[in-house]
C-alpha cells in the first residue's frame, strides 16, 4: 500500500468573493484556485479509507467549484461549521 502526503491547499490564502446577492461584510470563503496537479491529489484523495480526509477532500473539491459553505455542508451531509473550519 502507497501512503501518498497531501499539501495542505485549504483556508491557507482564501479567496474572499462578494456578489451582487452577498453585500454583507460576511463574504464568502473558496479555496485557491486548484492546480490540475492539486485537483488530481484532492480527487484521490476523496477514495480514502481514512473519514477525515475523505471529507475534507470533498469540501475542498467543492469549494473549488464555487459552492457556498452551506450547499457544500448540504451536499454531504454535515454541519456548515464543518465545512467552515
Amino acid at each position: 500500500m502507497e501512503h501518498i502526503t497531501l499539501k495542505y491547499i485549504g483556508p491557507v490564502n482564501p479567496v474572499y468573493r462578494t456578489g451582487a446577492k452577498r453585500q454583507k461584510s460576511n463574504a464568502s470563503i473558496y479555496v485557491k484556485e486548484l492546480t490540475n496537479e492539486e485537483k488530481i491529489k484532492v480527487e484521490t484523495a476523496t477514495k480514502s479509507t481514512n473519514a477525515f480526509t475523505k471529507d475534507r477532500a470533498n469540501i475542498l473539491l467543492l469549494s473549488s467549484m464555487g459552492f457556498f459553505a452551506k450547499q457544500i455542508a448540504e451536499k454531504l451531509s454535515c454541519e456548515e461549521r464543518k465545512v467552515r473550519s
